[in-house]
C-alpha cells in the first residue's frame, strides 16, 4: 500500500506544479474488423486532454483525459463517456460507462437458456433471426501497465466489466466479448503484449507475442488466446487524418467452449482527426 501511496502523491505533485500544462481537444476514428468471432465496427472518440508533463510531443508523461465515444456495428450502437488518468508513464487508469441499443439483427441480443449452451459460429448463423431489439448498459474499469525502454515494450491491461440488458435472457450473447452474460454479470479480462519497435521508411512498427484470458463470473466461461500483434504508425498525415495507424492481431484460441483451436484475426485502421 505504501508504494502506491507514494506514487499517487508524486503524480499529484507533478500535476499541480507542472510549468506549462497543455489542454487539447482531440478527435479520433477507427474502423475495426475481426474473424472468429466475425465483426465490423466504426468508432469515433472526442475528448479533452490536460497534459501535465511530456515525454515526447506525441507521448504524454502525465495527463488527464475525458470525453465521449460513439460506435456503430451491424448488431448494435453504443454511446458512452469515459475518463482516463495517466499518473505515471507506466500506468493508465480508465473508467467508462456505455449505453447500448441492439438492432435485433446479427446476433446482437440473442438469449440462451443455460450458460453451457453452445454459441459458436454455426449456432449464431442458425439463430440470426432470433435476435431481439433491446437496450443495455455497461460499466468498465481498467488499469493498464505499460513500459518502453529503448526498442522494447510491454503493455498489460486488466479490465473489469459490469453489464445489464433488457432481453429475455436469462443468458445473453455479448458480440464484443464473444461470451454469455446475464443481467448484472461481471467479466474480467487480462491481456499481455510484449515486443520490439523498429523505425522503417513507412513509419514505426511494433510487433511481438500476445496472450489474453477472458472469464465471466456467473457462467464460469473462460477463453485463452495466444498469438502475435503488429502496430504500424505512419509519420505523415493523410489529409485530415493525423498519425494514421494499422493494428493487426492474429493467433489461435487455446481454450474456449466453442472456438478451441480455431484461428482468430483482428484488424484496426485508425487516426486522429484535425490538426
Amino acid at each position: 500500500m505504501r508504494p502506491a501511496a507514494v506514487s499517487l502523491c508524486l503524480a499529484l505533485g507533478l500535476a499541480a506544479f507542472a510549468a506549462e500544462p497543455v489542454t487539447q481537444v482531440l478527435q479520433s476514428v477507427q474502423l475495426g474488423a475481426s474473424a472468429n468471432p466475425s465483426g465490423l465496427r466504426l468508432l469515433w472518440t472526442g475528448s479533452l486532454r490536460r497534459t501535465f508533463e511530456w515525454r515526447t510531443p506525441e507521448d504524454p508523461w502525465s495527463c488527464l483525459e475525458g470525453g465521449t465515444r460513439v460506435a456503430v456495428t451491424p448488431a448494435y450502437g453504443l454511446a458512452g463517456v469515459y475518463a482516463e488518468w495517466q499518473p505515471l508513464p507506466v500506468l493508465v487508469l480508465r473508467a467508462e460507462g456505455d449505453q447500448l441499443r441492439f438492432t435485433g439483427r446479427y446476433g446482437g441480443m440473442l438469449s440462451f437458456a443455460r450458460p453451457d449452451d453452445p454459441f459458436g459460429e454455426p449456432v449464431l448463423q442458425r439463430r440470426r433471426g432470433e435476435s431481439e431489439p433491446a437496450g443495455g448498459r455497461r460499466a468498465l474499469v481498467q488499469a493498464t501497465l505499460q513500459y518502453q525502454g529503448g526498442p522494447w515494450l510491454l503493455r498489460a491491461p486488466l479490465t473489469l466489466l459490469w453489464t445489464r440488458g433488457s432481453g429475455r435472457g436469462p443468458w445473453r450473447y455479448d458480440p464484443e466479448y464473444d461470451t454469455l452474460l446475464r443481467d448484472g454479470d461481471r467479466l474480467h479480462e487480462v491481456q499481455v503484449q510484449a515486443g520490439r519497435s523498429w523505425t522503417l521508411p513507412a513509419g514505426w512498427l511494433s510487433a511481438g507475442p500476445a496472450y489474453a484470458v477472458t472469464r465471466t463470473r456467473e457462467a464460469g466461461l473462460e477463453r485463452r488466446r495466444a498469438g502475435l500483434f503488429a502496430f504500424l504508425t505512419r509519420p505523415r498525415d493523410l489529409g485530415p487524418f493525423r498519425r494514421p495507424y494499422l493494428a493487426v492481431q492474429a493467433g489461435r484460441v487455446l481454450r474456449d467452449p466453442n472456438r478451441t483451436h480455431q484461428i482468430f484475426f483482428e484488424l484496426g485502421l485508425g487516426a486522429r482527426l484535425g490538426r
